[in-house]
């Protein structure tokens, strides 16, 4: 199963059994697709590919490790931000 897959499934949970707006289903897909860049960039760079994946397929679970997750924090904390209304809420 793929990390992509269990996402989608996250956001149905969240559409129908939490029924959160429209908006923050968005906003979570859009985040998720910023982490799923992410770890087509840092795979692209690898020398070795990842066993057992087929093309294609998206990143899997064995993808997902806890450093894998500070990577991305570490990686998010040094982009600028996006948003003027990020900003806004800083100052």
């Amino acid at each position: 199963m793929t990390l992509a897959t269990l996402h989608a499934r996250f956001l149905q949970h969240c559409a129908v059994e939490k029924r959160l707006r429209p908006m923050t289903i968005k906003s979570y897909r859009s985040d998720f697709g910023l982490f799923l860049g992410f770890l087509r960039r840092r795979r692209s760079r690898a020398t070795l590919s990842p066993s057992g994946r087929r093309r294609g397929e998206g990143p899997g679970l064995r993808t997902f490790t806890t450093t894998l997750i500070r990577d991305y924090q570490a990686h998010m904390a040094s982009e600028p931000l996006n948003c003027p209304c990020e900003s806004e809420y800083l100052n």
